[in-house]
């Protein structure tokens, strides 16, 4: 049995807009029409964070390189409307930038050299690969995940070694949700419909009041 939303979505928030990440990168891939230079781009559980994070993404990662890898971070709530059902959130999604260009480790590793000037599936280094990074994630729209669309807050160096250089860009979108309390009942009271005697005043007639309840 398939797991339910409030949202209405099929998967949960989070995994949409992660997917929703990589799937506006696929144009950079090299076996996409057009082909470009990544080997991958994948989804990471969570933001690389501590002095196991740049071993954990090299297994994650293995010999596909150059890639992208992506994963959501935190998520900051606040009201959005007068009932306590309704919420939006800041989330921060992460990108990683890597590569493991051997020929030159400025020339090469972090410009592009000749050789990824005269071919575009040749690895263009990490200059090149960031730049196409943000402007395909930069502004897009995530309809599907009950969110806004991206906005880029900050691109940094994260790892620097002589097997693995990496960039880190940190984006936040605005995701909505409306919590639903009565989200495991079969039926839902629409009205109150009820009839009284006023058997004090001698009064047989009985009296039908019919209240309209508030969803």
């Amino acid at each position: 049995m398939a797991h339910t939303f409030d949202s209405g979505k099929a998967l949960a928030q989070r995994t949409l807009v992660r997917r929703g990440a990589v799937a506006a990168l696929a144009e950079l891939r090299r076996q996409s029409p057009g082909t470009k230079y990544l080997a991958a781009v994948v989804e990471l559980p969570a933001p690389l964070v501590g002095e196991a994070a740049l071993e954990f993404l090299k297994a994650a990662l293995g010999t596909q390189l150059p890639a992208v890898a992506i994963a959501c971070g935190p998520r900051s709530f606040a009201p959005n409307g007068t009932a306590n059902r309704e919420w939006r959130g800041s989330l921060q999604v992460h990108v990683y930038v890597c590569t493991a260009h051997a020929r030159g480790l400025v020339d090469g590793r972090t410009a592009a050299d000749v050789v990824a000037l005269a071919d575009d599936t040749a690895d263009p280094g990490l200059d090149t690969m960031a730049e196409h990074v943000f402007e395909r994630l930069t502004g897009l729209h995530l309809p599907a995940a009950n969110a806004a669309e991206l906005r880029p807050v900050s691109e940094d160096i994260a790892f620097v070694d002589q097997d693995l250089t990496v960039f880190e860009q940190v984006y936040s979108v605005e995701v909505f949700t409306d919590v639903n309390p009565k989200r495991s009942l079969t039926q839902v009271a629409t009205d109150l419909d009820t009839t009284h005697t006023d058997s004090v005043a001698g009064d047989p007639s009985a009296i039908r009041t019919v209240t309209e309840l508030v969803p």
